[in-house]
């Protein structure tokens, strides 16, 4: 499917992912959960389909809301750093949080969050952190989780602020 698509011209999001989102500067809100958030300069990228919706649905709650909102699933084309990258050069786009279970190119991942975290701050929780939670990321997106003082050194290599839950993540 990949393949067919590049020769398309087209990139991928998912498969096994929830949908995308986007409230500024036109609307489109390709979502499995019927939710529309407020817009707002916040942009999202999620792993986990189920913990992007759970997400989604507490910035309703809070009332502030979300510019953009990506579930990348398992990340069979475009990955995470892809998403950081846009959100870098996404006018619309001041602050990125983000759910990531594993990395399939930790290098780039951080060579990526090196450059945006200059000008846009990077919240993330970091599932798998634990070696049950790292079997249950694997499970679910067939991310590696890794160890998790190499990612948290990355992390703070990179300057991404790591958090510990979504109520930590909303609080930053």
């Amino acid at each position: 499917l990949v393949q067919a698509a590049r020769e398309a011209g087209i990139r991928v999001v998912g498969p096994n992912c929830n949908g995308v989102m986007c409230s500024s500067p036109t609307k489109l809100y390709a979502l499995m959960p019927p939710w529309f958030p407020q817009p707002n300069k916040i942009s999202l990228a999620s792993q986990s389909g189920n913990v992007g919706g759970i997400m989604l649905r507490i910035s309703m709650l809070r009332n502030c809301g979300f510019g953009k909102y990506v579930s990348s699933g398992n990340e069979a084309d475009l990955h995470m750093e892809d998403y950081f990258e846009y959100f870098l050069h996404d006018p619309d786009t001041e602050v990125i949080l983000s759910y990531v279970e594993g990395a399939r190119d930790g290098k780039r991942l951080m060579e990526i969050s090196r450059k945006v975290t200059p000008h846009k701050p990077i919240a993330m929780i970091k599932g798998g952190r634990t070696p049950a939670g790292s079997v249950a990321a694997n499970s679910h997106t067939g991310s590696l989780a890794g160890s998790d003082q190499v990612f948290s050194a990355m992390c703070k290599q990179a300057g991404i602020l790591l958090v510990n839950d979504i109520d930590e993540l909303f609080d930053v």
